[in-house]
């Protein structure tokens, strides 16, 4: 069985649980009613175990303290479930994709829900650099075959490509984080598959198409400023 379906089937039951609760009926619940959404926890535990202790400990706690005596349900640990799995709820309904970048979705989305989600970041984050390579292919500025002393130069050094004016202290910091964060972003997440050890998850990846949406909403406010000045 895959995350997705074992994260909803929690849900399912912890829904079931909760609305039996909220009628005053806290059990006792069929044995085989217990051990499946136990089972069901403690394997989403496993699943998460190597990449957040905290959450893998949690639920854990919940598997062990979901019900008590003749398996009646432990309400105040119920509720914990029923918030905790308020969080994947953009896992199954892919929500986030309405505030991704168009051309991020146009690239990475189908790739993503089908599976292939080093493949969808690193083509996100291949389209941010090849933007940027185009951009000082036409203003005639030096080939840099590093992506991140590519940004570096870029925005740091050489201040083509401009995210805001910098009049205002809040500007100015908004400008110098960006500086830094485009390089450290590419080289931390440009190529996921040359990362050993790594097995990119759904949440995971989730996250940094966000990331990589956001470089693209700001990449493209500098390339219109750039138009603006080369304008006036």
């Amino acid at each position: 069985m895959d995350i997705d379906q074992i994260i909803k089937n929690i849900k399912n039951d912890a829904n079931t649980l909760a609305a039996n609760a909220n009628n005053n009926c806290l059990g006792p619940w069929d044995n085989n009613f217990v051990r499946t959404i136990c089972s069901n926890i403690n394997e989403l535990s496993y699943e998460v175990r190597n990449k957040n202790s905290e959450l893998y400990n949690d639920l854990q706690n919940i598997k062990s303290n979901l019900f008590f005596g003749a398996n009646f349900v432990n309400i105040y640990t119920l509720g914990r479930l029923v918030q905790l799995m308020r969080s994947y709820d953009y896992l199954s309904t892919n929500d986030f994709w309405q505030f991704a970048h168009p051309r991020i979705i146009e690239l990475s989305k189908n790739k993503f829900e089908d599976g292939y989600f080093s493949d969808a970041i690193q083509t996100a984050f291949v389209e941010i650099c090849s933007i940027v390579r185009e951009y000082r292919k036409g203003q005639d500025l030096p080939e840099i075959p590093s992506d991140k002393d590519m940004f570096y130069n870029t925005f740091s050094t050489l201040k083509v490509l401009q995210f805001t004016d910098s009049s205002t202290t809040s500007l100015k910091n908004i400008q110098e984080g960006y500086e830094k964060i485009f390089p450290g972003v590419i080289q931390a997440m440009r190529n996921p598959n040359a990362h050993s050890n790594t097995r990119m998850e759904k949440a995971d990846a989730a996250r940094k198409i966000m990331i990589a949406s956001d470089l693209m909403f700001m990449l493209d406010i500098a390339l219109k400023n750039n138009i603006y000045n080369s304008a006036s």
